[in-house]
């Protein structure tokens, strides 16, 4: 996924997959220090104050990571000095069919 466009207000992305399988993500390249950018990756399919979030700015060591579902939302904002540079991996997974 390429985002290149500034947008301060934010973007909301969802990814699904079939039913059955995980979301794999990987951090290969960090937002910059100086850069305003940020992500949000939501663990569910829709977002709520209760549900797991990772900031990928905070949250380096979480990478990489796996979904509790078929289904994640990601929330990009650019802000005023975006640099650009951060990606992510994106794939599926088999999903543990006990937890499904």
């Amino acid at each position: 996924m390429i985002i290149s466009s500034f947008i301060t207000e934010g973007l909301l992305c969802c990814l699904q997959c079939e039913p059955g399988y995980v979301i794999g993500i990987q951090l290969l390249n960090p937002i910059h220090n100086r850069s305003t950018e940020d992500i949000v990756i939501y663990d569910a399919r829709s977002v709520n104050i209760s549900v797991n979030a990772w900031n990928v700015r905070r949250d380096l060591l979480v990478f990489p990571t796996i979904s509790s579902s078929y289904g994640v939302v990601m929330q990009y904002r650019s802000g005023n000095s975006a640099l650009g540079g951060a990606v992510l991996a994106v794939s599926t997974v088999p999903g543990n069919q006990n937890n499904m």
